[in-house]
């Protein structure tokens, strides 16, 4: 069994995710725990059968009896929040700035829905563990920690002393590093297990493979590309000292790791592969010009003088499928299995029984699926209190207007008749009135919204529009 352990021991390492499987899926709710592709969630320490619920501790939802308890959900959405932060901050954006007003308790509340649907899908996947008998046993998890550890150090070409600098730096400790490894590999182990075994066994035939090869053949295709490490630096005199000392046999890692610029530095300069396009023109063309241990001249581009070590080269190729039928074997079933999985996985959600005890969460996860259902929620949370969130008006407010927007698209495509159409006004009249006044309920929270003051006015001008309509 082998993970994609750097990518994963990276996930720990930069975002803290400690169950962040490698997965494509970015759906929560269409894909299983178990996956192929490519996803992201944390793994808190949840009991994978229903346990005597602790008094002491707030539960926020039940899944099949399972509580899902308040210190474990806000830390699966503070490391889900944590990882929306990193994205946002690749594109120079604060996501504090997302945060705010009724526009940011939109974007929070759909950070916990996901937070909630990912440890869904943890207990899902655990209590499948429990019914089927599969167990990974303590050798086993620490079998494959310390294959993915040490490949992992060597991959950024450090030791373990770099590694405790660099947590250092973000305030944690390599314990506690390893603790989170421990506990991502271990669901993630188990998660794989159980994808195996609901899958099924699987019977490939000879066909099947011609099949998915002809379909997929495009992915086989080798593109030309290179993998090279570089040092970037402000000054063309920096580079040529460090060029010069080069020239007399240092290290190229080691010197990538003391000056470079580039966030790359800190793992030797290691660029990974890339192919052409990838790079800046000038960057590009050097690179590509090497042959493999070379190492460049100064490469002047827009972001300083870069210095190229060329560690490898794959020309382009389409291969047939007897020289990589393994591979393809290997690929078709991961994706029988994922498929097999998703089966399961939307079979048991959909029958899982889930409560939701928080009234605004739970009616963003039903809304998608059934909003008249999500409406009721808050129509209920309003009218008993068991709901002070000031936004709870703008919430209920938008659900509204979405089935307001629904009935007016209606009214402009559907061929209706008279009767029809009259009956849908009537609907679209009392949808208006009911945005508006819960809008303006949530205004009166929250005087000072200007997001609120928004679909206000919105709304308003479609009331003006429908009286001017009206003969």
């Amino acid at each position: 069994m082998r993970l994609r352990s750097i990518v994963c021991l990276l996930f720990v390492l930069g975002l803290g995710l400690f169950f962040s499987g490698c997965s494509n899926n970015p759906e929560p709710t269409t894909g299983p725990v178990a996956s192929t592709q490519e996803t992201s969630t944390e793994s808190p320490e949840i009991a994978s059968t229903a346990p005597e619920i602790d008094s002491d501790r707030e539960v926020v939802a039940l899944i099949n009896s399972s509580p899902v308890y308040r210190d474990e959900f806000e830390r699966a959405k503070a490391t889900l929040l944590n990882q929306y932060a990193q994205t946002y901050a690749q594109f120079g954006m604060d996501i504090a700035a997302l945060l705010g007003g009724a526009d940011g308790r939109m974007f929070e509340l759909g950070i916990e829905a996901e937070s909630l649907l990912q440890i869904v899908q943890l207990i899902l996947t655990r209590q499948e563990a429990d019914e089927r008998g599969i167990v990974i046993t303590d050798e086993e998890i620490q079998q494959e920690i310390d294959s993915q550890y040490g490949e992992f150090l060597a991959s950024q070409g450090w030791t373990e002393a770099d590694l405790a600098m660099y947590l250092a730096e973000q305030g944690r400790t390599v314990e506690s590093f390893k603790s989170d490894v421990r506990e991502y590999v271990s669901n993630q182990m188990l998660a794989i297990e159980v994808q195996k075994a609901v899958a099924g066994p699987l019977d490939i035939t000879d066909e099947q493979l011609g099949e998915y090869f002809i379909a997929n053949k495009i992915n086989y295709d080798v593109v030309e590309r290179v993998r090279a490490s570089h040092i970037l630096v402000e000054t063309e005199q920096e580079a040529e000292e460090i060029l010069a000392e080069l020239n007399d046999g240092a290290d190229f890692a080691e010197l990538a790791r003391e000056h470079s610029t580039c966030p790359s530095g800190s793992s030797g300069g290691d660029l990974d592969w890339f192919g052409r396009a990838a790079m800046v023109p000038a960057f590009e063309e050097a690179a590509f010009a090497l042959t493999i241990g070379d190492i460049s001249g100064i490469v002047a581009t827009e972001f300083g003088y870069h210095i190229i070590l060329l560690t490898d080269r794959q020309d382009a190729a389409s291969p047939e499928l007897a020289d990589i039928i393994d591979q393809v074997r290997t690929d078709l079933e991961a994706e029988l299995s994922y498929e097999g999985a998703l089966a399961w996985y939307e079979e048991v959600l959909g029958s899982a029984e889930i409560v939701v005890h928080e009234p605004l969460l739970d009616a963003i996860l039903k809304q998608k699926d059934d909003i008249d259902a999500a409406i009721a929620i808050l129509e209920q949370a309003q009218g008993d209190g068991t709901s002070d969130d000031p936004y709870l008006p703008y919430v209920l407010g938008t659900f509204y207007e979405k089935k307001l927007n629904e009935a007016l698209g209606e009214k402009e495509t559907a061929e209706l008749d008279a009767t029809e159409i009259g009956a849908l006004e009537i609907q679209i009249d009392e949808l208006r009135t009911k945005a508006l006044d819960t809008y303006r309920l949530a205004q009166e929270a929250n005087a000072d919204d200007v997001a609120i003051q928004g679909k206000i006015t919105k709304i308003e001008a479609m009331v003006g529009e429908s009286e001017e309509e009206t003969p």
